[in-house]
């Protein structure tokens, strides 16, 4: 029994270490493919590029920006985490949406940013939510921000009845990606080296 015990400890300490091990590479290949024009832009422009490069190769799709904020927020134009959240959320409203146009804003208070991905498509049901490991990483890269990713959505079989109920979120057509990010978590985060995967060399 405790040469068992002694090989299944074996065994775990061998998977940490390989897991250790391809966390350290994923971190090392995603640094690698930081966009360049967070270095020599800033992040508005950057993201701007970005909705450019969706719209040139999907013109039947209106897609517009209209940020004002991000780069008094985030002071490092390096940071990649937000343009690759946006990068996610704009591919999956081209691929499952649908959409004939799409929305990215942002708005700024005292205490925090919010930026919108905002679609008129086909949306979806709760729990069914398209995207699957990519909406994961959404997730963890809002919290490495500092903040939290919110997912509004709502089918078309039953918009007649939202239609009766429409909300702050815009109304009842499509999906809205919100990411929320509180000021101080996000300086708490950076200052406590919490953006390792997106800082430079």
């Amino acid at each position: 029994r405790l040469a068992r015990s002694v090989n299944v400890k074996a065994d775990r300490d061998r998977i940490l270490d390989r897991m250790d091990t391809i966390a350290l590479r994923i971190r090392q290949i995603s640094h690698r493919l930081s966009p360049v024009g967070l270095r020599n832009l800033g992040l508005e422009d950057a993201i701007q590029n970005l909705v450019q490069m969706f719209q040139e190769s999907n013109p039947a799709v209106e897609i517009r920006a209209d940020l004002d904020y991000l780069d008094e927020f985030f002071p490092e134009a390096w940071d990649v985490n937000l343009y690759r959240i946006l990068q996610e959320a704009l591919t999956n409203a081209m691929r499952y949406a649908r959409a004939s146009e799409i929305l990215v804003c942002d708005e700024l208070s005292a205490e925090s940013l919010s930026i919108r991905i905002r679609d008129n498509g086909c949306g979806f049901t709760p729990g069914g939510t398209p995207g699957g490991i990519g909406l994961f990483v959404m997730k963890e890269r809002a919290h490495l921000l500092g903040g939290e990713l919110v997912i509004h959505s709502c089918p078309a079989d039953s918009r007649d009845q939202d239609q009766k109920n429409q909300n702050a979120q815009g109304g009842p057509e499509g999906t809205e990606v919100r990411v929320d990010i509180n000021r101080r978590s996000y300086n708490r985060n950076r200052s406590s080296g919490e953006f390792t995967e997106s800082s430079p060399e």
